[in-house]
């Protein structure tokens, strides 16, 4: 998994499929909260931390034989679903998205 946090993740997400990337939700709603752990008797508001990382993290593909073209189609269509949403305007040098490495860089590529 190669995971990010995104304010409007829901926006973000539904752009990304509808781009043809297979982008996922892998934990929509903390642990603590899943029926497994019911029995602990853990309330919304006990982990916010853990909440709020329910609420704005998104999975973007990655596996072993994702192509260098594969990568940069991800990457920009990305940029413009978070352009589009307003989470960061195009020219600016850096999204306002924490925890992301949205410049993936295959060993060929000029640095």
């Amino acid at each position: 998994m190669y995971v990010v946090r995104l304010p409007r993740r829901d926006s973000i997400l539904r752009r990304l499929r509808d781009a043809g990337i297979g982008a996922a939700l892998h934990y929509p709603l903390p642990i603590h909260l899943q029926a497994a752990f019911k029995h602990l008797h853990y309330q919304r508001g006990d982990f916010p931390v853990a909440e709020a990382a329910s609420e704005q993290v998104l999975s973007l593909p990655i596996f072993p034989e994702i192509t260098v073209e594969q990568q940069i189609y991800v990457v920009s269509e990305l940029k413009r679903s978070l352009s589009k949403v307003g989470v960061y305007e195009r020219g600016e040098r850096r999204p306002k998205v924490r925890g992301t490495g949205l410049q993936l860089r295959h060993k060929s590529a000029p640095r």
